[in-house]
């Protein structure tokens, strides 16, 4: 007979290394999708705000005010106002365990809205 009492444990320290691996990958993109989705809530807060007040003459830099005091960390790429609608690009790093090692385009969120008036009724919705 063969002696087989350390079969398990070489399979379990060749199994933590990926289970880890797989762990840390989900907590990132996990993260990832939360700072998208607080990116896409700062935007609306901000173009609600544009829109009731689109008569106002520094209404860029109070956008702007407003994005900021809500992340410090969120650059307006762009910002436009064309026939009465809003649009608003914005960007923020990523840093995570994983993801931020590679320092890749994928360490970057983005998120771009734009919104409009339509019958009277304020239409806010992602930018394609």
């Amino acid at each position: 007979m063969y002696n087989n009492k350390g079969q398990s444990l070489v399979l379990f320290v060749l199994i933590i290394p990926l289970l880890l691996l797989l762990f840390v990958l989900a907590y990132d993109i996990g993260n990832m999708v939360l700072t998208r989705r607080t990116l896409d809530n700062i935007n609306q807060i901000a173009i609600n705000y544009g829109l009731s007040h689109m008569e106002s003459d520094s209404l860029e830099d109070k956008i702007k005010e407003i994005i900021n005091k809500n992340d410090n960390k969120i650059e307006v790429l762009d910002y436009k106002v064309i026939d009465n609608t809003i649009y608003l690009k914005t960007e923020k790093s990523y840093k995570g365990i994983f993801l931020g090692l590679l320092k890749t385009k994928i360490s970057k969120v983005e998120s771009s809205y734009k919104g409009y008036f339509d019958n009277e009724k304020k239409i806010i919705e992602r930018n394609k």
